[in-house]
């Protein structure tokens, strides 16, 4: 954030899931983010934050050993601590965040109802659950074999909603002209 330097301020961080299979927008987002981080930081319409743009693996943010891909793991057990005590984070729930878009929003999904005493706030933009409604109702994985039955949005969902606590905030968003509205709004 501006001044991070200068300050001995603990910041809150937003954990952002890249869409795709293999991280190939994060450049992109790392360069929109930071413009629009800027212009709100500068203009006082932002909260200073700390952004960390994560790298999901072979198979976006799922442990897939088959293709050496630890996604899930490497986030939370590693990724996470490593942030927290290498830069002056808030580091307990109240000011961690994590959002996505398209199988970044899946995996917010996914991890936030799995993980959900990490996060305060979730938000899932255009998550395609298609594969993993699938998975969830028929338990047919076809060529999706890292996407396993009871490890998808949907069965997490349902186990998310059995509980009481912790809630975790999420916001969903995806336009109605996305191929992947219909399994947004299930």
């Amino acid at each position: 954030p501006l001044g991070y330097e200068e300050s001995e301020k603990r910041y809150s961080v937003i954990y952002i899931l890249h869409g795709g299979q293999h991280g190939s927008d994060e450049r992109r987002h790392v360069k929109i983010a930071n413009l629009v981080r800027l212009k709100w930081e500068r203009e006082n319409e932002a909260m200073p934050m700390i952004y960390v743009f994560v790298n999901g693996g072979a198979v976006a943010y799922y442990d897939y050993p088959k293709k050496n891909s630890m996604g899930e793991t490497v986030f939370i057990k590693e990724l996470i601590p490593h942030i927290d005590k290498t830069y002056r984070t808030i580091a307990d729930r109240s000011g961690r965040g994590i959002e996505g878009y398209s199988g970044g929003g899946r995996a917010v999904t996914r991890i936030g109802f799995k993980y959900s005493e990490l996060f305060c706030s979730a938000i899932a933009g255009c998550g395609g659950y298609n594969f993993e409604k699938q998975i969830s109702e028929t338990g047919v994985r076809g060529n999706y074999d890292a996407y396993l039955p009871g490890n998808n949005s949907y069965d997490r969902a349902r186990e998310y909603a059995k509980t009481k606590e912790p809630k975790l905030p999420m916001m969903s968003t995806c336009g109605t002209a996305d191929p992947w509205y219909p399994t947004n709004v299930d």
